[in-house]
Formats: structure tokens, sequence, C-alpha cells
């Protein structure tokens, strides 16, 4: 699902989890900078993200969109 048009507007049971490239896009960020922020404290700003077997990381859009809205936690 393409950032630019989810509204965040899905019931919480019902949203997908967003990968890599589209978390970064909805927070204006590269996405090495979520990989490195993984890789360093396993979390960016208190948001872990799911591996998957293949090692793509998968991050909740429940978070991230909190993170987006100025609802983030502590780093680490």
């Amino acid at each position: 699902m393409s950032p630019e048009v989810y509204s965040g507007q899905l019931p919480p049971h019902h949203q997908p989890d967003l990968n890599t490239e589209q978390a970064a896009a909805l927070l204006h960020l590269r996405p090495q900078t979520l990989r490195k922020a993984y890789s360093q404290t396993g979390a960016y700003f208190g948001v872990r993200p799911r591996k998957a077997a293949n090692g793509r990381l998968f991050w909740n859009v429940t978070e991230i969109l909190g993170l987006k809205n100025g609802g983030g936690r502590s780093h680490g």
C-alpha cells in the first residue's frame, strides 16, 4: 500500500504493517535511517519492527503514524 494514499482510517486489527521504504516515506526519512537505527538499537524512537524470515523489516503502521503525528517515544 502506498504511503501517499493510506489515510490511517482502518480499524487497528486490519491495519497492515509497512515495509521500511513505506515507513520511511511516511516519516520523510531515507529508508537507511530506519535500518541504521534498527541495527544500532533494535528500534527507531521506540518503534520496534517485526523481522520477517527473509530478513525484511515490517513496521507497525499505528506506531509509525504516531511518530509522524508527534507521539514519539524516547530513542532506543
